[in-house]
């Protein structure tokens, strides 16, 4: 929860002490006021909630692998199948055991502008790169950039 989300009880009452002592309020506009701060408070609190439960989808991971090996032969879709491919391989299943299991997520796609120099162009920077490239939330921005670099002389 964020600061601004983060409105107690106790807040709530100093900020009503105040509206008290800078005017004289009935007890009925005291509850109105209360009232309407705590409604507010918890439009901010679902808010946030829903925000979190954003985030934790997308820190979920999708893929699973037996720790020290995050090689693609041994990516798995579930802890039980990194256990039952490659774990028990050389544990066969006596006793108690503590097994640590990395995991990896999906990382939303990028979009990259790549631009070529031409010969001369690489002579002018004195540099053999053949390209240089940008990375990009969208593809939109993407082209912008490609747009600007082809503009500059």
């Amino acid at each position: 929860m964020t600061n601004e989300t983060a409105m107690t009880n106790t807040d709530l009452i100093e900020q009503a002490n105040n509206r008290v002592h800078d005017a004289p309020m009935t007890a009925e506009h005291l509850i109105d006021d209360l009232t309407a701060a705590l409604v507010e408070a918890n439009a901010k609190l679902v808010r946030a909630r829903e925000e979190n439960k954003h985030l934790r989808k997308l820190c979920q991971p999708s893929w699973f692998y037996l720790a020290g090996d995050m090689s693609s032969d041994r990516c798995r879709f579930s802890p039980s199948e990194v256990i039952d491919e490659d774990w028990l391989w050389d544990n066969r299943g006596e006793g108690s055991a503590v097994v640590q299991i990395e995991c990896a997520t999906p990382c939303p796609d990028m979009w990259i502008a790549v631009r070529f120099f031409t010969n001369e162009e690489k002579d002018a920077r004195d540099s053999d790169d053949d390209y240089e490239l940008t990375e990009h939330a969208t593809e939109a921005e993407a082209r912008a950039t490609l747009a600007e670099l082809e503009i500059k002389p």
